[in-house]
């Protein structure tokens, strides 16, 4: 089923000029067999710096860094929460990230009462974003070839999305509290980053539990 798609052509044209620029970077700073691995790292951008610096993505941005995920493994604060969540993102060596990005449009689509208590509640905002990052062993592919429509996959706060396909060959992303009237479309995949993917999303990922108050762990 199409949704409405109301995101400003500018805005996909940014993040589409963005990510040619993105993949001509890392594609000539691979070209060299000279070049050192840890050259390749200075130069490729973290999935953190992709979202704050791409246009479109500016909730998103200012959500993770309110959330004091650690994105990029590096960082040193050593805040204690309540919250299981709140653990390294990508802090593993042996491990990869895909991150599900919602667009700001995304997040204006939701209902406002419920955007104003995931931005107020810090245990909530890591628990819905952490239900749009998906971690897997380093050897493993964090691409959408990974995704097979109608089965489930378990996300970083530990609640299961499913994939959703088409007759007409779209892919959703949806959780528990997400309604199949405004599934989250994946609308562009595989953006490569230094630790993982990046697959942007038309809608925010809910969990079931998000919408319902309860504690069920499925979609």
């Amino acid at each position: 089923m199409a949704f409405p798609f109301r995101m400003h052509v500018r805005s996909l044209m940014v993040i589409l000029f963005f990510l040619v620029v993105v993949s001509a970077t890392r594609a000539e700073s691979t070209s060299s067999l000279a070049s050192s691995p840890e050259e390749d790292n200075a130069s490729c951008l973290t999935l953190e710096q992709i979202v704050c610096t791409i246009g479109g993505f500016e909730i998103l941005c200012n959500f993770m860094q309110m959330a004091d995920l650690e994105w990029n493994g590096n960082s040193s604060s050593s805040k204690s929460s309540k919250s299981s969540n709140s653990s390294n993102i990508n802090n593993n060596s042996n491990t990869t990230t895909t991150l599900f990005a919602p667009t700001d449009q995304a997040f204006e689509n939701l209902d406002p009462a419920l955007l104003e208590k995931i931005q107020n509640d810090t245990d909530l905002l890591q628990h819905v974003l952490g239900f749009h990052v998906l971690q897997v062993p380093q050897n493993e592919t964090t691409t959408t070839d990974m995704l097979e429509c109608s089965e489930r996959i378990t996300m970083f706060n530990g609640h299961d999305s499913r994939t959703v396909c088409s007759k007409d060959g779209r892919m959703y992303q949806k959780g528990g509290g997400n309604d199949d009237s405004a599934m989250p479309e994946i609308i562009v995949s595989n953006v490569v980053a230094c630790n993982g993917h990046m697959h942007v999303v038309s809608h925010v990922m809910l969990p079931g539990n998000v919408v319902t108050g309860g504690g069920r762990n499925e979609d």
